[in-house]
């Protein structure tokens, strides 16, 4: 069992929603069209995405956490992480 999934199994729901700072996903205050044009087609970020869309925010955010690490904090996964959670924002899925 992973660090996450056993972290998230010992919090409980409402907890865990308090303790998600969803804003510690934002690594850029300005999405531009360029970027979104570069990274966001990726194949294997489309296929991650599909994936969160059936999660709870929970695990949505444990995931999207995950991705930028495996990715090393790269430009391209801080960005598309960052877009996520922007609109989630927007949907209104994500309360600051």
């Amino acid at each position: 069992m992973s660090y996450y999934t056993s972290n998230a199994i010992r919090m409980t729901f409402q907890q865990d929603l308090k303790q998600m700072k969803w804003e510690n996903l934002l690594f850029t205050t300005t999405l531009y069209q360029s970027d979104a044009r570069k990274y966001l087609p990726d194949p294997e970020w489309k296929a991650f995405r599909e994936i969160l869309q059936g999660l709870p925010p929970v695990k949505q955010y444990l995931a999207l956490e995950r991705w930028v690490v495996e990715h090393e904090y790269s430009e391209a996964s801080c960005f598309q992480v960052s877009s996520y959670v922007y609109n989630m924002k927007k949907g209104g899925r994500v309360v600051d």
